[in-house]
């Protein structure tokens, strides 16, 4: 993209001098706002050695902030560069801007520069909509910089990524598509995905510390997701539109974590609108409900156990007080056999659930009969 493709609008812009002056770099500042958080070391070097050579070929913008001091708009690492070169001066342009209007220009001129990381273009439309929240929204950003609201809006995510996985994105562990997967997670689960991403490493600490590690591919990545966070709304078993289950949370079917209330940023998987984005919440309402129907099995006079519909898979530990599916068969009402007794589904598509069972694995009733061979049959075996 060109420095011609895009060019600020702010509201109100007078320059001081149209002329190109020769300022000293001692009466110019950085601007503390700007969005470009990271300067790459090597590459200012290179520039500071083409301005010993061949000077600033391109003015720097600044505004007045003082009786005879400058801030910088735009062209900071130009202004660094002089200074690495020796410089005493550097070309500039001087312009009358408010602090928005600066922060404008500064975000569009960063757009504009093919080397600009993702999270410094995120922090920077973040910046513009925090400082005037009424002026600059997802569509009027996405028309100054010539780009789609579903991008800025998931540019904007980016800058919800927890500071681990800043820091392991701005040292490239991590690439933009990493980045986006994971920055529509909840904070806890992104730090669970960045170790995911990393299955050599043993902890966040060793993954910032190792200089080049292996990381699982973007789609790898994907699929843990959306089978390990993500979870399926149509088949919750409690009621989606349940305004009490966990008031705190309020309802599923409008709360802004779920996939169908941000189409923009789940455009890959718009025909899925039912998906919910927060497990930790999902599994308290699973909690509530259970715990809701143990309570009215005990007002009715009963003693119920808590079930599993899983079996356990190698190596997994049974947890304490639960029954999985070799330890019961199901009955169909209480008194059925002297073993029988209710149980409440603590995890499974029946989650919440009343069920009567019968723990006697040798029982007349419920236990599986198994039919004798013939003669004909034991000699086969």
């Amino acid at each position: 993209m060109s420095t011609m493709d895009i060019t600020a609008t702010p509201r109100s812009t007078r320059a001081d001098n149209t002329l190109v002056q020769e300022i000293s770099l001692a009466k110019i500042r950085p601007c503390k706002a700007n969005p470009r958080r990271r300067m790459d070391d090597l590459a200012l070097a290179e520039l500071a050695e083409n301005i010993k050579t061949h000077g600033v070929l391109q003015p720097i913008l600044v505004r007045s902030v003082a009786a005879d001091g400058y801030e910088i708009v735009c062209g900071e690492r130009r202004w660094r560069a002089s200074k690495t070169a020796g410089k005493g001066s550097i070309p500039a342009r001087i312009v009358n801007l408010n602090d928005a209007e600066a922060l404008e220009i500064a975000v569009i001129e960063n757009v504009q520069r093919e080397n600009v990381h993702e999270l410094d273009e995120a922090l920077g439309y973040k910046a513009l909509i925090k400082r005037d929240p009424t002026h600059y929204t997802v569509e009027t950003i996405a028309a100054k910089v010539g780009r789609s609201p579903g991008y800025i809006y998931g540019r904007l995510k980016l800058a919800e990524l927890t500071p681990n996985l800043q820091k392991a994105f701005y040292e490239g562990k991590l690439t933009a598509g990493h980045a986006m997967e994971i920055a529509r997670l909840q904070p806890k689960d992104q730090e669970i995905a960045l170790r995911e991403c990393f299955p050599e490493q043993r902890s966040t600490a060793a993954i910032l510390k190792a200089k080049n590690p292996p990381a699982i591919s973007v789609h790898d990545l994907r699929g843990w997701i959306r089978q390990q966070v993500y979870l399926s709304l149509a088949n919750a078993p409690f009621d989606v539109n349940d305004t009490n289950l966990v008031p705190a949370a309020g309802p599923c079917s409008t709360c802004p974590k779920r996939s169908g209330a941000n189409p923009m940023l789940f455009a890959d998987s718009i025909h899925r609108k039912d998906i919910c984005t927060d497990r930790e919440c999902f599994h308290s309402k699973v909690s509530t409900l259970v715990q809701i129907h143990i309570q009215q099995s005990e007002e009715a006079g009963e003693k119920p156990v808590k079930v599993s519909d899983f079996h356990l898979i190698y190596g997994q530990k049974a947890q304490s007080g639960i029954l999985y599916r070799p330890d019961y068969n199901e009955a169909k009402a209480a008194g059925e056999c002297p073993t029988t007794v209710a149980g409440i589904v603590i995890e499974g598509q029946e989650t919440g659930r009343k069920r009567y069972v019968c723990t006697d694995k040798k029982c007349q009733i419920h236990a599986p009969r198994r039919l004798a061979l013939t003669p004909q049959e034991k000699t086969e075996r």
